[in-house]
Order: structure tokens, then C-alpha cells, then sequence
């Protein structure tokens, strides 16, 4: 029997480059500056690190604000401020390297695939951006091919939920996919993660909701390949610990990750992955634009 996909994908990078920008302050002049989180990502020893930049008050929540979806200044947009970035991406063309990836896999093969991003929206939210991302880029050809497997993986699972030919996209969206934005302060108190967390840390914790969703629907005595796809160093390393963990505990699945960052980067993934436990059973595929890693059991 074929292997059940769960590709799961950052967000920013992975699925989209929307121009949400975080805001720190500059030690050495105090100015204010914006930031793109595709940078951010990239480097975060910079920001985080090197002393050159900090949290403008000294508060994360200041700096992060535009991905959430309300926050106390006037100039915040509110929930509506990730449809807009998303649509202006779209307009743009901000495709990252992986997005070929995610729209066949989950919008056209209706995979049963997860957002695990560190922004702070709602699943909701997250939800609605992904629906907008079907809408503006799929053909009706690729709409069509989607409903029919949709039905075909889904059928019997979605008829509790009164699906019908006029609602499957709609029911699809809302009880297949997961969205978990794990700096949601609700997301975390609902799932018992500890808020003040790393994303990194909140990450490896975070997809096993997914996991654990997908084990209920389909059977958790069925075997699978787990794939996670993110831009940024430190959220690809957690990963690849928790994977090479966990390969000794379902060996019968797959795992693969999926780093989607700057090419010159990628000397300092590999060395940091072979220190891990278990990194003998690691294979790298240099490919463009994307290192594929592969966990062999």
C-alpha cells in the first residue's frame, strides 16, 4: 500500500513571500527599522544574536505585531492585514522555491497537508489565506482535479459534515488541513505549549498535532511519509532531531525535510545536522533551490 503524504510548510518562504515586515530597533542609532521575515529567517544569529538589533521596547510582541491579528497601535490592520499581504503576493508573483510543491501536493492532490508557521494568526485566519492562494492561482481544471480527490481520499470522512458538490471545497479547507500558528497565544494555552517558547522549540512540538490528526483519520497502523519544508536554519535543526527520534519509533515511515533557504547557508545545515544523534542515517541532495534532506530507516 502507497505511503499516506503529510507535507507540512512554513508559511512565509514555503507557501508565499508576503512583504510582512517585523520592526527592530538599531542599538547603535535607535532608529526603528522594518524587516522582511524572509530575512529574519535567514538570519537569525543577526537579529537575535549579535547585539546589533533589539525588540523596539524591548518587547517581542512589538516587533512581531503585523503577524498577528490584532494588536494595540493604530496602524495595525487587523485580521484583514494577512489576506492583503497574501493577495499582494500573489500580484507580485512572490512565489518561493517550494511552491510548486504545495500547490500540487495540497491544493490540487489534497494531501492532507499543515501550515506550521511562526506567525501569531488564528487557524482560522490561516485558513483563509490558504483558500485565497486556491482561488487566485489554480485553474478550473485544477479546481475540478482537486473536488475529485477530495472524494476520493475524503468521501466518507466529510459526509458527517453534510458535504456536497456546492460545499466540498469549503469542507475540505475547514476538516483536512491543520493551521497552527504556534505564537498564537490561544493556540498555545489550548495546547498545553508553553507561549514563551522559541518557535523552533514550539515547531517540533506543534507538528505532532498534525500527526496525531492524521493518525485518527486514517489509522495510525498505516504507514506514512512526513515531510516538513521551512527557510529557516533554526527551525530546520529542531526538526531533524525530532525526526531522527522519532524514525526509531514508527520506522515504518518516511521522513524528509525540506530546507528552503539561502543557498550559502547550507554548509552550516548540513554541519549542524551531522552533530545530531543518529545523522548517519542523514542523505543531502543539493538541488537549486531547495536541500532536500532524507532520513533513511
Amino acid at each position: 500500500m502507497d505511503r499516506i503524504l503529510l507535507p507540512v510548510y512554513d508559511f512565509d518562504g514555503n507557501v508565499l513571500s508576503p512583504q510582512t515586515v517585523n520592526f527592530f530597533e538599531n542599538t547603535m542609532t535607535g532608529e526603528i527599522v522594518e524587516i522582511l521575515a524572509h530575512d529574519v529567517d535567514q538570519n537569525p544569529w543577526l537579529y537575535f544574536e549579535s547585539g546589533q538589533f533589539k525588540f523596539p521596547n524591548d518587547e517581542a510582541e512589538n516587533a512581531f505585531q503585523r503577524f498577528r491579528d490584532y494588536y494595540l497601535h493604530d496602524s495595525h490592520p487587523g485580521p484583514d492585514g494577512l489576506l492583503i499581504d497574501t493577495q499582494d503576493a500573489i500580484k507580485e508573483g512572490n512565489f518561493p522555491p517550494s511552491f510548486e510543491n504545495f500547490k500540487q501536493l495540497a491544493l490540487i492532490d489534497a494531501e492532507m497537508f499543515a501550515i506550521l508557521t511562526a506567525r501569531g494568526h488564528s487557524p482560522d485566519n490561516l485558513q483563509r489565506a490558504i483558500e485565497l492562494i486556491a482561488r487566485e492561482v489554480l485553474t478550473n481544471d485544477e479546481h475540478k482535479e482537486r473536488r475529485e480527490n477530495i472524494k476520493k481520499k475524503y468521501g466518507g470522512y466529510l459526509e458527517q459534515y453534510k458535504v456536497s458538490n456546492n460545499n466540498i471545497d469549503d469542507r475540505y479547507f475547514a476538516h483536512i488541513p491543520t493551521y497552527i500558528g504556534v505564537n498564537n497565544i490561544n493556540f498555545c494555552k489550548q495546547s498545553h505549549i508553553d507561549w514563551y517558547k522559541g518557535s523552533w522549540t514550539k515547531k517540533s512540538e506543534a507538528i505532532n498535532i498534525h500527526f496525531d490528526r492524521s493518525y485518527s483519520l486514517f489509522g495510525a497502523d498505516k504507514d506514512f511519509a512526513k515531510g516538513f519544508s521551512d527557510d529557516g536554519i533554526s527551525n530546520i535543526i529542531p526538526m531533524a532531531k525530532k525526526f531522527l527520534k522519532e524514525k526509531n519509533l514508527r520506522p515504518q515511515d518516511k521522513y524528509r525535510l525540506y530546507f528552503t533557504g539561502k543557498e550559502e547557508t547550507r554548509t552550516r545545515v548540513k554541519e549542524e545536522i551531522l552533530q545530531l544523534p543518529w545523522s548517519e542515517d542523514i542523505e543531502f541532495i543539493d538541488e537549486k533551490e531547495i536541500l532536500k534532506i532524507r532520513i533513511h530507516n
